[in-house]
């Protein structure tokens, strides 16, 4: 997530936005039809957001005069802070609290269902805001906004500020404040971030039959598709550095051919994120494994139903649809 509604250029399938896919070029990957993303298949209506999505589309606006959240730096609506209300509710009335994490994660993954897929929600005019947009879904924001739901809902307040509070610990470097360079742009370091800060184990780190050695570049090698960076080419040299950094790391994956016999090593709200054989990128998309029928599935925002569903088919079959789509690595929420 979390770059690039303005980039019609694109390469794959990075746009699942707002935490690399590089959030930006998850943008515009989708927006060229150059990818790969997914395929969506037929989503089940369940009574949520979704319905509240379409009785109102107001404008951002900025909440920070009067309501102070993370030093005046948050772009929301009020619509956006009565879903997050509405789905607390929820949340209550169906016990989340006697759910496991993953089971949690895809109770509230479920009331998105259906609302749609929009690339580069993330990417404001001006300085960069920690933006929430409950209305507008691509696959990052999407894993952010659920993910930082289910922190808030454990936490004390459990609160739309404690839900805020969790979503820049997700989206933004530790201890860096909000900016475009502190924002987790590649997805390869968005998981390493979360490793190190407790909230993700990546579980094939030991299993996987194969090793991801990529040498991310993208950003700063097409620095013209990125708007910010056009405008600031001083920060290009940044990017390189942080580029650089995550190349240094390795990633044990699961080839697409081997995911129908590690199925069982899979639980229900595990992180799944794509490897792509895309030049200069880690990952493509990302999902919430989902245990149907014994099988295993991705609960994601689709970029080809452009809407937040179930994968129609199995992971092993589904993945096989995936253009430059090379295997998966997964991890688990502690």
């Amino acid at each position: 997530m979390r770059y690039l509604c303005l980039i019609l250029v694109a390469v794959l399938v990075l746009a699942c936005s707002g935490k690399s896919i590089t959030r930006a070029e998850s943008v515009h990957k989708t927006k060229n039809g150059d990818t790969v993303e997914t395929d969506g298949g037929a989503s089940v209506s369940k009574k949520g957001i979704v319905e509240m999505v379409q009785e109102n589309h107001e404008d951002m606006v900025d909440l920070s005069p009067g309501e102070l959240y993370l030093d005046r730096v948050v772009l929301t609506t009020a619509k956006d802070s009565s879903l997050f209300e509405e789905l607390r509710a929820k949340a209550l009335v169906e016990a989340f609290e006697n759910m496991s994490l993953g089971e949690k994660l895809l109770a509230i993954g479920e009331h998105f269902m259906g609302v749609p897929y929009v690339s580069g929600t993330l990417e404001t005019e001006g300085e960069e805001r920690l933006v929430i947009n409950l209305r507008e879904l691509d696959c990052v924001t999407f894993v952010e906004y659920v993910m930082a739901m289910a922190l808030s809902f454990e936490d004390t307040a459990g609160d739309f500020r404690s839900f805020t509070r969790q979503l820049k610990n997700l989206r933004y470097r530790a201890n860096e404040r909000v900016s475009y360079e502190a924002r987790l742009h590649y997805f390869s370091e968005w998981i390493l971030d979360k490793e190190a800060k407790g909230i993700l184990n990546t579980t094939n780190q030991t299993i996987g039959n194969a090793t991801m050695k990529t040498k991310v570049d993208f950003m700063s090698t097409h620095a013209n598709l990125y708007p910010v960076l056009q405008n600031n080419p001083s920060l290009i040299a940044r990017f390189k550095e942080i580029e650089g950094s995550i190349s240094a790391h390795e990633f044990r994956y699961f080839t697409s051919d081997t995911i129908a016999h590690i199925e069982h090593l899979v639980e229900n709200g595990d992180l799944i994120a794509f490897v792509t054989s895309t030049p200069g990128l880690d990952f493509s998309h990302c999902a919430f494994a989902a245990k149907r029928n014994g099988r295993l599935y991705v609960l994601h925002a689709s970029t080809r139903e452009n809407k937040v569903e179930y994968s129609p088919v199995p992971l092993s079959e589904y993945i096989g649809q995936m253009r430059g789509v090379t295997g998966i690595v997964t991890a688990r929420f502690r």
